[in-house]
């Protein structure tokens, strides 16, 4: 069977959670093709560079997985694709163009709002990594569970120095949803008081937000699985709003104890008191975009409190907690193991024609607004050259990092 994945495809999550997919049905012989959206490109880079990587042409106006239907269809077309998996895509019009050539599709479960959550009718499957996005998507015929892992083998964990507790937190580009505000907040309310230490892994710039301590050491850069988890004794990762929360699997599987927010996804993945401590919810709040889940805030008090509570443990405690987190992740929590399921429910997915009404309402969806309209207008071929020229230009001058770069776009190579 051959089968693509439309895709973020670069060190990220998005990019992670599609690597692990295309391996597990890869395992079971079938034949993957990747079709990197736009976002950024990792061309030269040997770990996402491969021969059955498409890299999508660069639309230089571009909402969240805007895609060029020409290219799409000769990928499509090149490829003999049967199956389409479609990770994070907020643009639906792709998913109509691979219906109109027969292609069964899927979506792996992530993003979706209150407005859109309905339209994921027009899927032939959906895949769900945690419990919460498969409560919210039951409704659905081809919805199926299966339980989110991580590669327990990569993720390992390695000697550690004794002495003083040390405290990790991964921040990525995101600070504001993965609390890392509160993370400094109630390491400030601690460091007074205990022996230990906050290490911070961030991809930006975090020197306006951190007091000058030497108990406390931020790294910069992007840094290829498996990552500095290694560097910690408990993950500390009080998250507002998770669509599945990989790192924490990761940090369970290096034998990181886990001190997290007490609500879904987050708190799926710890057994509280023996693989890490719940914190709970001090308040909700619905996010600007409407996602379909409530954003949830635990205290500074509260984190501080959990934090105490890994501070007073023995090292022999310590080291109980941490061998409990390895083995949960190794039982319940390899990727291996819960994505056996995963080929049967691709192989076996029937093709439905979508309704005319659920075109109607994808469309409507994709068109409604300002930003919609613009985009349609776009569509439209004497005007998609003149505004792909002057966003062009736009986003050169804005986003140099990741546009003139790469201006002479890498799309044409075909897969190989």
């Amino acid at each position: 069977m051959k089968v693509g994945i439309v895709t973020t495809w670069f060190e990220r999550g998005a990019g992670v959670v599609s690597r692990q997919i295309a391996d597990a049905l890869t395992s079971a012989g079938m034949e993957i093709f990747i079709y990197a959206r736009g976002e950024r490109y990792a061309v030269g880079d040997p770990k996402w560079d491969l021969p059955n990587v498409r890299w999508a042409k660069r639309l230089h106006w571009s909402g969240s997985g805007k895609i060029d239907r020409s290219d799409f269809d000769d990928w499509i077309s090149s490829c003999k694709l049967e199956v389409i998996i479609f990770n994070e895509q907020r643009w639906w019009q792709p998913i109509i163009w691979a219906k109109d050539r027969g292609v069964t599709c899927g979506a792996y479960i992530d993003y979706y709002t209150r407005e859109s959550v309905s339209l994921f009718s027009i899927y032939d499957f959906l895949i769900c990594n945690t419990q919460r996005h498969y409560e919210a998507f039951r409704w659905h015929p081809g919805a199926s569970y299966v339980p989110w892992g991580t590669e327990v083998d990569l993720f390992k964990p390695r000697p550690k120095k004794n002495g003083r507790l040390r405290f990790f937190h991964s921040c990525g580009w995101d600070t504001a949803r993965k609390g890392t505000d509160l993370v400094i907040a109630a390491f400030n309310q601690i460091r007074a008081d205990v022996d230990a230490e906050l290490i911070i892994h961030s991809q930006i710039d975090l020197s306006g937000s951190i007091c000058e301590d030497d108990r406390i050491t931020v790294k910069v850069g992007t840094v290829p699985a498996p990552g500095l988890y290694h560097l910690g004794d408990f993950y500390v990762y009080p998250s507002r709003l998770e669509g599945i929360g990989l790192t924490i699997c990761e940090a369970l599987a290096v034998g990181l104890p886990v001190i997290t927010t007490d609500e879904g996804p987050m708190s799926e993945f710890v057994l509280p008191g023996r693989t890490g401590y719940l914190v709970p919810v001090a308040r909700r709040f619905v996010r600007g975009d409407n996602y379909y889940w409530p954003m949830a805030e635990v205290s500074v008090p509260d984190l501080a409190a959990a934090m105490r509570r890994a501070c007073a443990l023995s090292r022999s405690e310590v080291e109980m907690m941490q061998s409990a987190a390895r083995g949960y992740a190794v039982e319940s929590r390899s990727w291996r193991e819960n994505s056996k399921a995963l080929p049967a429910i691709v192989a076996g997915s029937m093709f439905s024609k979508p309704s005319v009404e659920t075109v109607a309402s994808v469309n409507r969806f994709d068109y409604a607004g300002v930003k919609g309209k613009l985009d349609y207008l776009l569509e439209v071929p004497p005007l998609r050259a003149v505004g792909s020229a002057i966003f062009r230009i736009y986003r050169e001058h804005r986003q140099p990092h990741i546009y003139a770069a790469t201006s002479a776009s890498p799309s044409a190579r075909p897969v190989k």
